[in-house]
């Protein structure tokens, strides 16, 4: 039964020296390998002897040898010391066997991108790893400062609006995706040729949440003056090209979701009258956490994931 009293009765911190000393029989090279000086070590034996009430290293010619006593501490103490070691480590990661939950931040467009990918992986290596998936919202960077969440994927027009950028969060930025715009209609449906006419057609457009109402879209509209008749604002990528499929609109979507969702709705893409930024993706998390063998290992599959995929809509796996 552990007595506390004991213990705290103790330095503990004596008890590396202590080992390092009976190890090496020699107080300056005990003192070399533990980084002190040389009468540290000294001052620190005589602690010990006095705790253990015995001399411990005994002069014997010219030589310290292991008393009797210290010879029955070396394999006590070499076991409590590598418990005491065991117990502060972080367990070592293996992937086979891993448990871990990411969370991570985004919208259902870059969902639709990387999550087959990342699960083909998980599947293949990690299979009792989870990756939990939310959505976007005013609390985002607020929940990954705190630890709440691991990573966010966003555009980076999205982080300015955010501030993300604007002041030290202490965030790590990466760019892991390119995109380009098309528009797309239903299949057989005139498509607007002019920038007026386009314009004035019927739209089904993006608008996140209350909170984050803001899109490339919107956002390339106000700074070129001009207004589009939207007739239907969803939340979601996905409900773009399906209401579109079914309807006489027409939307303004990634590239790659256009290449996605031809092979499964009547759909046709075009090129817009209007110039549209490039859509850049970037992973975000609090700096240091790459630093983690877990997260800097989910890093390294995440960049497969996006790197796997074909803007063009097909998937090709890396060489």
């Amino acid at each position: 039964m552990v007595d506390s009293r004991v213990l705290r009765g103790i330095n503990l911190n004596r008890l590396p020296v202590l080992w390092e000393l009976l190890r090496c029989r020699n107080v300056s090279i005990a003192a070399e390998n533990l980084g002190l000086t040389q009468s540290t070590v000294s001052a620190a034996l005589k602690d010990l002897r006095e705790i253990f009430d015995d001399e411990l290293l005994v002069l014997s010619g010219r030589e310290f040898v292991l008393s009797e006593r210290a010879f029955e501490l070396m394999p006590i103490l070499e076991t409590m010391l590598s418990l005491a070691q065991e117990l502060v480590s972080e367990p070592e990661f293996s992937p086979t066997t891993d448990r871990t939950v990411f969370r991570v931040v985004t919208a259902d467009y870059v969902s639709t991108l990387f999550l087959p990918e990342i699960l083909r992986i998980f599947a293949e290596v990690s299979p009792m790893m989870t990756v939990h998936v939310f959505r976007p919202n005013k609390k985002s960077l607020a929940d990954l400062q705190l630890g709440l969440i691991d990573m966010i994927i966003g555009p980076e027009q999205m982080l300015d609006w955010a501030d993300a950028r604007g002041a030290d969060h202490g965030m790590r930025f990466e760019k892991c995706f390119e995109d380009s715009f098309v528009a797309i209609a239903r299949q057989g449906a005139a498509t607007p040729a002019t920038r007026d006419a386009y314009l004035l057609a019927a739209h089904a457009a993006l608008y996140l949440q209350r909170e984050l109402p803001a899109s490339l879209e919107y956002d390339t509209l106000i700074a070129e003056r001009a207004t589009q008749f939207n007739r239907v604002l969803v939340p979601e990528f996905w409900m773009l090209p399906f209401i579109v499929s079914r309807t006489e609109l027409v939307s303004l979507v990634p590239k790659s979701i256009a290449g996605l969702y031809q092979s499964l709705f009547d759909l046709q893409a075009f090129k817009p009258p209007i110039e549209f930024p490039m859509l850049n993706l970037y992973m975000v998390w609090r700096r240091g956490k790459e630093k983690e063998p877990r997260f800097s290992w989910f890093i390294k599959q995440m960049r497969l994931a996006f790197a796997s995929f074909d803007p063009n809509g097909s998937d090709t796996a890396p060489a």
